[in-house]
Parts: C-alpha cells; sequence; structure tokens
C-alpha cells in the first residue's frame, strides 16, 4: 500500500513541477535557490500529505523541516533510515532533478558511524 502511495506520489511530483531551471543570468544566485527551496517545500509538503503522521521517523521530519526552515541555505543532514524514508528521498530527488536542480541541493546524507 505505501509503495502504491510512494509510486503515485512520485508520479504527481514529476508532472506538476514545472522544469524550473533559472532561464537568465538574473534568475541565478539567491533567487534561483529560493525557487528551489520552495518546489523542495512543495514537495515534501505533497509526500506528507500522503502518508500517514507516523509513517516517517521524527529525525527524519524534523531535518527535512529544518532544512526548509532555513531556506535550504544550511547544509542540514537528512538520513534516511528507514526503507520508506529511502523511497521518499528518492522521490523527491526525482521531484527536484524534474525541475532542474542539481543533487548538491539536496540534503540527504549520513554521518559514518
Amino acid at each position: 500500500m505505501k509503495r502504491a502511495i510512494i509510486a503515485t506520489t512520485a508520479a504527481l511530483l514529476c508532472a506538476t513541477l514545472p522544469g524550473a531551471a533559472p532561464r537568465a543570468a538574473s534568475d541565478a544566485g539567491l533567487d534561483w535557490l529560493a525557487r528551489k527551496c520552495r518546489l523542495y517545500a512543495d514537495a515534501w509538503a505533497h509526500v506528507r500529505e500522503s502518508l500517514g503522521p507516523d509513517d516517517l521517523g521524527a529525525g527524519f521530519v524534523s531535518s527535512n523541516d529544518a532544512f526548509i526552515a532555513q531556506g535550504c541555505r544550511k547544509r542540514v543532514a537528512v538520513c534516511p533510515r528507514s526503507r520508506l524514508e529511502l523511497q521518499v528521498a528518492d522521490v523527491l530527488t526525482l521531484a527536484m532533478a524534474n525541475a532542474g536542480a542539481t543533487g548538491s541541493f539536496l540534503p540527504f546524507s549520513c554521518a559514518s558511524d
């Protein structure tokens, strides 16, 4: 069931987030960062609406929320620990790539233990 939700969410996000790469030099820089952050926040909201409140770990949720709250400017380590969290990270990555954001924008990383 959750796999179907993730697949549907991925399809919707890739279809609804338009290609958002900057079209002119004046669109670059902080404006593009703000635009990417807004797109990421929208994609994150879509994912959260698709899942139950307890489906994702508190750390995964709070790290994503912190990344967005800081305007996606500070490097926040968002570490997917469960299979579902990894699927969500994949969905967000695909949605952002579809919108023209590079992987270096994304917050996903896990510290080595």
